[in-house]
């Protein structure tokens, strides 16, 4: 059972309260769940020399299908090196793509495409958002943590996802998170996101904080690797706001004590799994965790742990 304390000598509100030491324990299971990947058999995939994706070995045979696009070795899967331009390799991998999408390989199509970039941040394609975990590439998002900070503490905006939502219908989510499209910045993705999905004037999103990443690497459903890092930014908002949905994506918002959000992490699977990650972050750097909790350290660590194996 869930309990909570304010710190000896503390002032914070209840609403504020801090977890006892064991409890941290309780909130691990997120780091542990989102960076859990065993590559046993993988390929990796590269591009131009760079290694940017692994392949889980089931997949292989459609890539071995398409020796025009790609080279299938015994320990890489290799994009045709004579594909020399970024606009080139994107426009042949997205022809390969839409024939696997027809054929039922790729589901939930969106079109939406994130840029994969090398190391330096030299952009080398992009793909088809619901193809990413298919080639074990780097997805790239924005989260928004929209906060109010009232005289009984601090309460944080969760929104509902739709229940037609093709991934994690109906769980919580943070009040505004989108996916990074290609030859965007975060800020812009952000500033945009926040318009369409919470309403939020331009005038408010200005004051919006960039404050750090969260990271992830863990299989999905199909046993693909899906690799993450989330740009965390975080809006005070006055009590007097209301966010409204403005692209369908959002069935309701939710004002809640930030005690009731550590509690559906600590207790529950009701928050869309990466955006847990983006709430113990926010639970840190606004002190409701704090150094004097056993596993504090492992928690820290393993929200910005590296999304690339090694």
């Amino acid at each position: 059972q869930l309990t909570h304390q304010a710190r000896p000598g503390s002032s914070q509100p209840v609403s504020t309260c801090e977890l006892k030491m064991d409890d941290l324990r309780l909130l691990h299971r997120w780091i542990q769940r989102c960076h859990d990947y065993q590559l046993n058999q993988f390929r990796p995939f590269y591009v131009a020399g760079y290694k940017v994706g692994w392949i889980r070995p089931e997949d292989l045979p459609l890539f071995e299908q398409s020796p025009a696009l790609f080279t299938v070795e015994s320990e890489r899967v290799t994009l045709r090196n004579e594909l020399s331009s970024p606009k080139e390799r994107s426009a042949r991998l997205d022809a390969v793509l839409r024939k696997w999408r027809d054929q039922g390989h790729i589901t939930g199509w969106r079109d939406e495409h994130y840029l994969i970039s090398n190391d330096e941040g030299i952009p080398l394609f992009s793909v088809e958002r619901s193809a990413t975990a298919l080639l074990g590439v780097l997805n790239l998002g924005v989260h928004l943590n929209g906060f109010v900070k009232r005289t009984d503490g601090i309460w944080l905006w969760m929104a509902r996802r739709a229940r037609d939502r093709p991934r994690y219908p109906g769980k919580l989510d943070q009040m505004v998170a989108g996916g990074m499209t290609a030859y965007q910045s975060p800020q812009q993705v952000m500033k945009r996101e926040c318009r369409e999905e919470a309403g939020v004037s331009m005038i408010l999103a200005e004051t919006l904080k960039s404050v750090g990443l969260v990271t992830l690497c863990h299989h999905n459903s199909k046993g693909q690797l899906r690799r993450e890092i989330l740009y965390t930014y975080d809006l005070e908002l006055p009590e007097t706001f209301q966010p409204c949905n403005q692209d369908g994506e959002v069935e309701e918002f939710r004002l809640m004590p930030i005690a009731e959000v550590v509690r559906l992490v600590a207790e529950t699977d009701e928050i869309k799994t990466n955006c847990n990650l983006v709430v113990l972050d926010f639970l840190v750097r606004h002190g409701v965790l704090h150094a004097d909790q056993a596993h504090y350290a492992e928690l820290v660590e393993g929200l910005r742990r590296s999304p690339t194996p090694a």
